[in-house]
């Protein structure tokens, strides 16, 4: 029929005529190959095209929040063969926090690759077989943005928060990632490997994503890159040329607790109350604009003090700011 609104009339109940419901519409043409699921309180894409199916059981939407939580062994299915037409060629980004990240946990599957597919496998973002791992520890209850891209010749690259961090061309599952003429799942293993946990937006291109076309649909702006060094050489600076977001007990820079040189008889500590926070920072001032390989740590001297992860932001004029590797933690 057509028609912009639907009634629904209770004829016999039991118990308390109570219901809940929603209608069948035509699936939509998708919008240049793209298919953008938000989890707004359904599973409809914004870009029109098929809707993913709960097949496996109902997760639960949250009113004021906008995500999905999934449970164990009830992942959801897409038949996204109208939309995604050439098999060899397609782009996969999901924003998604897992509860448990041990063991091996489905991310993404289909009914032809058996058992295999892209997984979080023991803490890190791989493919399965395991011909593909990224090396960032992926941790429980923490927002990831994982990415996937196939090119027309079999090339697959894995994504974490935007940044590349694995590439090849595995030889499975079928044919290297090639998609299943009409089945996509998503957190639904088929050995046992349950995934649980929070997703917010999943979305697929028609065509394999750029590096840089990954790192904007995934809000990374990285910082600009440079070639491999002959080698490599130490650069520390005093304790009273470096600069923090606050210092313990209100100390200057270069003062007892400012001291935050590699090579210093004391440490930097961020000031009280804000150490687990994440959002403190110690920054170095190299002199001038240079190639930058990477940072060595200290914990404070003589004492059992240090961090153990950390991320890291780049500038090129101390204004602008970006995440090195799209905010890995290190």
């Amino acid at each position: 029929v057509k028609a912009r609104y639907v009634r629904i009339y209770p004829q016999e109940s039991h118990g308390y005529p109570s219901l809940r419901a929603a209608v069948l519409v035509c699936e939509g043409k998708c919008k240049n190959g793209h298919l953008d699921y938000p989890f707004n309180q359904q599973l409809t894409s914004v870009t029109k095209g098929p809707s993913l199916d709960a097949a496996w059981g109902q997760g639960r939407f949250y009113h004021h929040h906008p995500f999905y939580r999934f449970y164990a062994g009830k992942g959801l299915k897409l038949d996204e063969g109208n939309c995604l037409k050439n098999k060899k060629q397609w782009s996969m980004l999901m924003h998604v926090r897992l509860d448990h990240t041990h063991k091996w946990r489905a991310l993404v599957t289909a009914d032809g690759w058996g058992t295999n597919g892209l997984f979080v496998g023991d803490q890190y973002l791989a493919t399965k077989p395991q011909e593909l791992s990224c090396p960032e520890r992926i941790r429980r209850h923490h927002w990831y943005k994982f990415g996937l891209t196939r090119s027309e010749d079999g090339r697959v690259k894995l994504f974490v928060n935007g940044y590349k961090c694995a590439e090849g061309t595995p030889a499975s599952p079928k044919k290297g990632f090639e998609l299943d003429e009409h089945d996509i799942e998503f957190f639904q293993g088929q050995k046992g490997e349950q995934t649980y946990g929070y997703v917010k937006r999943i979305q697929l291109w028609a065509k394999s994503l750029t590096n840089k076309e990954m790192a904007s649909a995934s809000d990374c702006s990285l910082p600009a890159q440079t070639g491999a060094c002959k080698g490599e050489v130490l650069m520390t600076t005093r304790d009273n040329q470096m600069k923090s977001s606050s210092v313990w007990g209100n100390y200057p820079m270069g003062g007892y607790y400012g001291r935050g040189s590699l090579n210093s008889h004391m440490c930097w500590m961020s000031g009280w109350g804000t150490q687990g926070n994440g959002r403190e920072w110690l920054q170095v001032d190299t002199g001038k604009l240079q190639s930058i390989t990477g940072v060595v740590t200290r914990g404070a001297h003589g004492r059992n003090w240090f961090v153990t992860t950390y991320r890291v932001k780049v500038s090129e004029d101390g204004r602008i700011w970006r995440w090195v590797e799209c905010g890995r933690i290190f």
